[in-house]
């Protein structure tokens, strides 16, 4: 026994040794492939063309992250790589020296993806009667800019080693930026794990849901119309009486709180309220006054605790895109979306910060260009279409049905016509005028409003079992002030439960009623608040009573 293992720990010595010579041989290998490496030349060569012009889709993203699918970048980020690519070595065929060419490339790249945020800067500027903010002034200085850049980058035969490496640096270090923020955002919304005080109440609320002891499986219908304000508050802020549609409502059964309120003024706060059962700040604690974060936000609207109990209920889940990424909800059965048609969103978007906005406006890209005008007029008639068909799908259903209208960008006329009222630009920032606001408001209120009446009434027609729908609005218009952006649409269809609606009732408690009223739940009500605030600081609240409920009291 002792021979034996004094042999094995012998053998086990030695190969411990071969080992360790094989691994100093292998570190010794890989040093000399790195000093073999030529670092200065890496260095000296002009990477920053390419760099700079991949950060402008992927800076461009960061800025609207949230608001776009992270997969829209994709494709903007590959083609303007390409892009800037072709420039360098067609500026080196002229040039035949990389440095030179590295800079002028840069210069005209520049000149190439800032031209749109230039001329939306300067867009309608007048100087001494002189309209200035046009494409025919815009594009001669560029030419001029790009002309004198080109000369003094190739007026001398030298290198330019130094200027290189730093462009090189300032290139990856700006990249790294948007980069970062994009895998950070990426990251969390795929990564947060429910440890909160929401994922709490989540299995309480799980726990309590369970198959109605009576009664059928009826189908849920949320259908929110963005921005739909309040009846009285339409009428004095932009002339329109929607009494008519009101009354259409309530021949067809719908409650309709007539001094409805929103619990919050934007619509990420309003619909995570809503669907998740309770006030925001009582589903995640962090969500304080100086926590500029949306993200929690938005993950708790994308995976809220009413559609988690509808599937726990055996209900398939539908939903319509909407344009809005954060909110599309997550593990869903189906989700209606038209046909893409030439650039998506983002692409139109990035395309008009750059050159490619002269020919844009000159109609060169009319068969690749669908507008963010074009987009919303298909979603919305697509959506309102699909919801009529839905009725005949087969099993209970919970569809949630987000309609970005009558919120702008105004593209319907009052008949649902096109009609396109364009937003104004000032210093690279878009806006309406208060007439055009108005009018813009008032047409899609006018076209919305009918066609919903035809939407539920078909819907209604075609169940074979009475539906519950809840008909709503996120919160009021804006242009108006605080109390104006609180009042909203609020209509209740609730077949044999119609005397549990109370007149001030708010979103938040509109699942608290109905599970407890269909499903045998017993959340309690809670009471009934509207908070105001604004981005950046969403979760600084201003309590806006209802003064029209106090009104009628």
């Amino acid at each position: 026994m002792s021979i034996s293992t004094s042999f094995w720990h012998s053998d086990s010595n030695c190969g411990q040794k071969n080992e360790g010579q094989s691994s100093i041989i292998n570190i010794l290998h890989m040093k000399s492939l790195f000093s073999q490496i030529r670092w200065k030349q890496i260095s000296a060569f002009p990477w920053h063309p390419l760099l700079l012009t991949i950060y402008a889709p992927l800076g461009l993203g960061a800025h609207n992250i949230g608001q776009i699918p992270i997969g829209f970048i994709y494709r903007p980020v590959i083609f303007s790589g390409l892009f800037a690519i072709v420039v360098l070595f067609v500026c080196w065929a002229f040039l035949r020296n990389w440095q030179v060419a590295g800079i002028v490339a840069t210069i005209l790249l520049i000149l190439f993806l800032s031209y749109g945020h230039f001329y939306n800067a300067f867009e309608g500027l007048e100087i001494g009667g002189v309209f200035i903010g046009r494409h025919r002034y815009l594009f001669v200085t560029w030419v001029l800019v790009a002309g004198v850049g080109i000369w003094w980058a190739a007026r001398t035969t030298g290198k330019y080693s130094f200027l290189t490496s730093t462009l090189n640096l300032m290139s990856i270090v700006l990249l790294a930026m948007p980069m970062a923020q994009l895998l950070l955002y990426e990251t969390r919304s795929t990564g947060i794990q429910s440890t909160n005080t929401a994922t709490a109440q989540q299995a309480k609320i799980l726990y309590q849901v369970q198959q109605p002891t009576t009664g059928p499986l009826r189908d849920v219908y949320y259908i929110v119309l963005d921005a739909y304000g309040r009846s009285d508050d339409i009428k004095e802020t932009v002339g329109y009486d929607n009494s008519a549609f009101l009354h259409k409502l309530d021949e067809m059964g719908f409650y309709v709180v007539e001094c409805a309120q929103s619990n919050y003024a934007k619509t990420d706060l309003s619909l995570s309220s809503t669907l998740n059962l309770d006030y925001v700040t009582a589903l995640d604690s962090t969500l304080t006054p100086d926590n500029i974060d949306r993200l929690p936000l938005w993950k708790m609207l994308k995976d809220n605790q009413v559609k988690i109990m509808f599937q726990e209920l055996g209900y398939r889940v539908l939903a319509f895109e909407t344009g809005f990424d954060f909110t599309h909800l997550n593990n869903i059965d189906v989700l209606y979306s038209p046909e893409r048609k030439g650039f998506n969103e983002f692409e139109i978007l990035y395309v008009r910060t750059t050159f490619a906005r002269l020919l844009d406006d000159a109609g060169l890209l009319a068969r690749f260009h669908y507008t963010v005008e074009d987009r919303k007029r298909e979603l919305i008639l697509f959506n309102l279409e699909k919801l009529e068909e839905i009725p005949s799908t087969p099993g209970p259903k919970f569809v949630f049905a987000h309609l970005v209208i009558p919120h702008q960008p105004f593209v319907f006329g009052p008949d649902g016509e096109t009609f396109v009222i364009p937003e104004k630009v000032h210093k690279g920032k878009t806006y309406y005028t208060s007439r055009d606001y108005e009018l813009g408001y008032a047409n899609q209120v006018a076209f919305i409003s009918d066609r919903i009446a035809q939407v539920v009434e078909s819907i209604l027609q075609k169940s074979s079992i009475p539906p519950i729908i809840i008909n709503q609005g996120d919160h009021g218009a804006s242009h108006f002030g605080n109390p104006f952006r609180m009042g909203i649409l609020n209509a209740y269809y609730f077949p044999e439960h119609e005397s549990s609606l109370y007149a001030e009732i708010t979103p938040v408690n509109s699942f608290r009623l109905l599970f407890n009223k269909y499903f045998d739940t017993d959340f309690g009500l809670l009471e009934d608040v509207s908070y105001y605030s604004q981005y950046p600081y969403a979760y600084q609240f201003e309590v806006v009573p209802n003064t029209c409920q106090d009104a009628n009291r």
